[in-house]
C-alpha cells in the first residue's frame, strides 16, 4: 500500500486577489499567479455568469488552481481585508449547505 506524504504547509503573501485570481510572492520571491480554489466545483452556468459579470476573469483555466498546502495572507490585513484562498461563490454555498444540514437536524 502507498503511503500519501502530505506537503508542508507554506505560508505565502499575497500581493492581490482579482476575479478569482491570486498574484502572490513565492517563497523564493517570484511572483506566481493562481486561481482561487474551488472553482472547477461551481456549475458551468454559474462560471459563465461570473465571467458575465466580471466578477472571474474568462481566462481562469490557464491557471494553477492554488494548492492546498498554501496558506496566503495580506501583508496589511487592516487596508486589504481577508485574504481568501477559496472563490466566494463556492464559500457561500458552502455556508449555506452547513445551514441547510443544521436546520435538517
Amino acid at each position: 500500500m502507498a503511503t500519501r506524504i502530505k506537503a508542508e504547509r507554506q505560508y505565502l503573501m499575497a500581493v492581490s486577489i482579482m476575479n478569482g485570481i491570486i498574484t502572490l510572492i513565492e517563497d523564493d520571491g517570484t511572483i506566481q499567479c493562481y486561481r482561487q480554489r474551488g472553482i472547477t466545483r461551481l456549475s458551468k452556468a454559474a462560471i459563465e455568469q461570473e465571467v458575465r459579470g466580471g466578477r472571474l476573469v474568462s481566462s481562469w483555466m490557464k491557471y494553477r488552481e492554488l494548492p492546498a498546502n498554501f496558506s496566503i495572507y495580506f501583508e496589511d490585513p487592516e487596508i486589504m481585508g481577508r485574504a481568501l484562498a477559496t472563490y466566494p461563490l463556492v464559500l457561500k454555498a458552502n455556508r449555506d449547505a452547513a445551514r441547510a444540514k443544521r436546520v435538517r437536524h
